[in-house]
């Protein structure tokens, strides 16, 4: 039993069951899902995880600027009507109160 086990242990450790976290984030920044990237990168500074300096690079581009949140807001939610993230969902919900709606 003990020999299965370990057996077993070696394949899941070494097999391709391996997780990354800072691929994840990338992908979910090209999928256009950056609440969730922005999600994982906190959660792996809170419990200190990754790297310090490759998790704080990714934090920068993940993470929004003001320059970024009137882009998504105004352009995205308020003119577009494109709900990507939370900035352009409130811009679309803001827009969707108002009489003329989405432009």
């Amino acid at each position: 039993m003990i020999a299965i086990v370990s057996f077993l242990v070696l394949v899941v450790y070494y097999g391709e069951n391996q997780w990354n976290p800072i691929k994840e984030i990338r992908q979910l920044k090209n999928q256009q899902r950056r609440d969730d990237a922005i999600v994982l990168v906190n959660f792996l500074k809170d419990n200190r995880i990754c790297a310090g300096d490759e998790i704080d690079s990714l934090d920068m581009k993940v993470s929004f600027g003001p320059l970024k949140m009137a882009k998504a807001f105004i352009l995205n939610g308020t003119i577009k009507g494109q709900v990507s993230y939370t900035y352009s969902g409130i811009g679309a919900m803001a827009a969707d109160f108002c009489l003329f709606g989405d432009i």
